[in-house]
């Protein structure tokens, strides 16, 4: 999926530290999450010192966007891919629910279902990166 990266700088010099740390995050997203056709990555210089990323992702059936600022690009990067992924897990905790909620329709078990795997630990996403 790496060819469907987009990365965008607004009044933010493009660096290629931003760029391998938006493809080690979104390897990440990716490795839990099969249906992912692009995504897209916009920085921004905001007022006060601070910096945005904003992620807007394309998946098959879906549509995602998060976004955070901070004084560091690259804490903002990290904590815009940690909304991503707490979006993510909520989405496909009720696509599993209403498939649960289906299947409970037409069979009546009592046996609960074990949480899916692609949830990803938010700790993945504060690892130090490392040029």
């Amino acid at each position: 999926m790496q060819k469907q990266l987009q990365l965008v700088f607004h009044h933010v010099e493009s660096s290629e530290g931003l760029k391998e740390l938006a493809a080690t995050l979104l390897t990440k997203i990716e490795s839990h999450n099969s249906d992912i056709t692009s995504c897209h990555i916009v920085f921004a210089n905001e007022p006060h010192h601070q910096f945005s990323a904003t992620i807007e992702m394309q998946a098959m059936h879906a549509s995602f966007e998060t976004a955070a600022t901070d004084p560091d690009a690259y804490s903002a990067l990290r904590s815009a891919f940690k909304k991503l992924n707490r979006v993510l897990q909520d989405h496909s905790g009720k696509i599993r629910a209403a498939r649960h909620e289906h299947e409970h329709e037409h069979k009546h078990s009592d046996a609960k279902k074990s949480q899916h795997n692609n949830d990803i630990d938010d700790s993945l996403f504060d690892e130090e990166y490392v040029a």
